[in-house]
């Protein structure tokens, strides 16, 4: 007996339970009518993931705990005070190999633009680190990890999800740069929980590439989708540069972590743009491809002149946007009526490099060697600040190289790097 009158005060404490909490939220979303914020936080409870509210994980956890199809609900509430300046993190990954060409355009036309900017560095280290120096009068700089590259041992599931077919080193070649660019992730998650705030916008693109103009207002993009430039594709989707709100961006820059799902799902043989291009499809990230001013710095020959399915190479000279397709100073090769005709033969899921207009581009022929004059004909182009900068780079001895690397490690909040004489080892005295 007693225990059935005890079941029943039980239920009736579960429907009284239940009964003041249907008031309360009808209460609530009463309010909710009356009040914008009340609304927002509505909004932010039903369609954020417990990522979102809580904190992204580490970056060697993000692919686990992340839930599948999360980003479909999600994309739409990133930015919870559009009023407020937004917070934006830029990473710059790759190698340094031509930084004395590139480093000030990137400075001026990427790390210059926004308000609220902290730079993230991720970059291998060889005989061109030291040129990072040439970054040393940009925006607030937030951590750098300069890193002697490792082997990274392939497994199966990465076999067989990737190709190395054109790739300089195959598969081990495109695990170093996916583990680059996810790098970021794991920077700008520290800092993150180091200062107690979550970025709104970040923006992700290589030390190789060399812009003629700014990035457009942050206005300009949606943050509803994930904005990478036109062209350049092979296939997939174009990798050199990624503008998105950060949970557009953490699906875009997890290019390790989402391997495993790209292979449950069934995707196998895939080179670096494929294998971008799936990734965001898994997370359900939407694309916007766009028109950027600037083009990637290449040494690299290939075929002239460039068939279907070949790399056009554009020389910097070239007014028009290049949205990351490959340049390097030269004596251009074709112009004019004959670029377009050689441009009109590309395939557009290959080597094309977006709408061009007569005028807009002229070609490089690659195949050669590189004649003497080319760093005059970059600074004729570039101007004589960028002129001079290249030229002091050039010149600099070792002991300036050392002291300018201790300079510019004490500006980072965090600074992961080989020491500046090691640094500095292959300039001459």
């Amino acid at each position: 007996m007693g225990r059935g009158w005890g079941r029943v005060l039980l239920g009736r404490e579960k429907g009284v339970a239940c009964a003041v909490f249907f008031i309360l939220f009808g209460v609530f979303q009463w309010a909710a009518s009356n009040s914008d914020y009340i609304a927002n936080s509505l909004v932010l409870l039903k369609k954020w993931p417990r990522e979102s509210i809580l904190g992204y994980p580490a970056v060697d956890k993000v692919h686990r705990e992340v839930p599948e199809n999360h980003m479909s609900d999600t994309v739409d509430t990133v930015i919870e005070d559009r009023n407020a300046t937004p917070r934006v993190a830029i990473c710059l990954v790759g190698g340094a190999r031509a930084f004395e060409l590139t480093g000030l355009s990137i400075k001026k036309y990427i790390l210059d633009v926004y308000e609220h900017t902290d730079v993230f560095l991720h970059v291998p280290v060889d005989e061109n680190t030291h040129k990072l120096t040439l970054l040393r009068d940009a925006s607030k700089f937030a951590a750098a990890r300069l890193f002697v590259p490792k082997h990274i041992p392939e497994t199966r599931i990465q076999q067989e999800v990737l190709t190395g077919a054109n790739s300089p080193n195959g598969i081990q070649g495109l695990l170093q740069y996916f583990s680059l660019v996810q790098g970021c992730l794991g920077m700008i998650s520290w800092y993150e929980d180091k200062h107690g705030f979550k970025y709104d916008w970040i923006v992700r693109t290589r030390v190789d590439g060399y812009w003629k103009g700014p990035l457009l207002p942050l206005q300009s993009f949606s943050p509803h989708k994930y904005h990478i430039p036109f062209g350049s594709s092979f296939g997939g989707y174009n990798d050199r540069l990624g503008i998105g709100t950060r949970l557009t961006s953490w699906a875009a820059l997890s290019r390790v972590s989402l391997i495993p799902r790209l292979h449950q799902l069934g995707y196998r043989n895939l080179n670096s743009e494929n294998s971008f291009k799936a990734q965001l499809a898994s997370e359900n990230v939407t694309v916007e491809l766009g028109e950027f001013p600037f083009c990637v710095l290449s040494s690299r020959k290939y075929a002239w002149p460039p068939d279907r399915w070949g790399v056009p190479v554009a020389s910097i000279k070239s007014p028009g946007n290049l949205n990351g397709a490959k340049c390097r100073p030269c004596h251009a090769a074709a112009r004019g009526a004959y670029a377009m005709q050689l441009l009109s033969v590309l395939d557009h899921a290959w080597g094309w490099m977006g709408p061009v207009h007569q005028g807009d581009v002229e070609l490089c022929d690659s195949s050669k060697d590189e004649k003497p004059g080319l760093e005059q004909i970059f600074d004729e182009v570039s101007g004589p600040e960028f002129a001079l900068a290249r030229k002091k780079i050039k010149n600099r001895t070792r002991k300036e190289c050392i002291q300018d690397i201790e300079e510019f490690g004490k500006m980072w909040e965090l600074w992961d790097a080989p020491s500046a004489e090691e640094l500095c080892s292959t300039v001459e005295k």
